[in-house]
């Protein structure tokens, strides 16, 4: 059974906010087995969903809301568990903590375990076997990325083998065994008069 849903906080506290993440209907409530497992992840509103609450707001004179990770965020905080269901969130599992404990060695059977288990994967993950496919991963997605029924501004890049993540190491902040590749940020024309 689910019993806690936390945000990441300031990576040391989080806020509790299990009563919203109940409210989130990929999130699996009982898993496919009886284990006991922390998996991290992250929470999202999909562009179709965000198109339909700024269009309502509209109707409604409230402010739109600014994008779609900040509306998810904001959803996940609210103090009634009712708006969050309302903005019909989804979510992504991407770690599974512990994982020697389930008998898992590497990201990408971590990955299979959690589906296993009913968590949502990322659909688009893909486990590639040496450096030019994660650069051809990464020129695929360039254009696709807006395609997507999600935002997102990059890719996260991991090592595969749980083995190697503490001879790779860490820096004071972030791990050296996984890499955020930030796109290209979007460019517009903006006109002042």
């Amino acid at each position: 059974l689910l019993v806690l849903g936390a945000t990441r906080g300031n990576g040391t506290v989080g806020e509790n906010i299990t009563q919203n993440v109940l409210m989130i209907n990929t999130l699996p409530k009982i898993l496919t087995e009886p284990v006991n497992v922390e998996v991290r992840g992250e929470v999202y509103m999909s562009n179709e969903v965000f198109e339909r609450i700024n269009k309502e707001r509209q109707s409604q004179n409230l402010q739109p809301l600014a994008n779609p990770r900040n509306a998810a965020g904001g959803s996940l905080r609210q103090l009634d568990p009712n708006i969050t269901k309302q903005r019909s969130l989804d979510h992504f599992s991407y770690t599974l903590v512990e994982p020697e404990k389930h008998n898992i060695h590497t990201q990408s059977d971590a990955m299979l375990y959690m589906k296993k288990l009913g968590f949502n994967i990322n659909p688009h993950y893909r486990h590639c076997q040496n450096i030019e496919e994660v650069i051809e991963y990464i020129e695929e997605y360039k254009d696709k990325r807006k395609s997507l029924e999600y935002a997102t501004d990059g890719i996260v890049i991991k090592v595969n083998e749980f083995d190697l993540y503490d001879l790779i190491g860490y820096t004071v902040k972030t791990p050296k065994w996984a890499i955020a590749y930030k796109f290209p940020a979007e460019i517009v024309t903006t006109k002042l008069n």
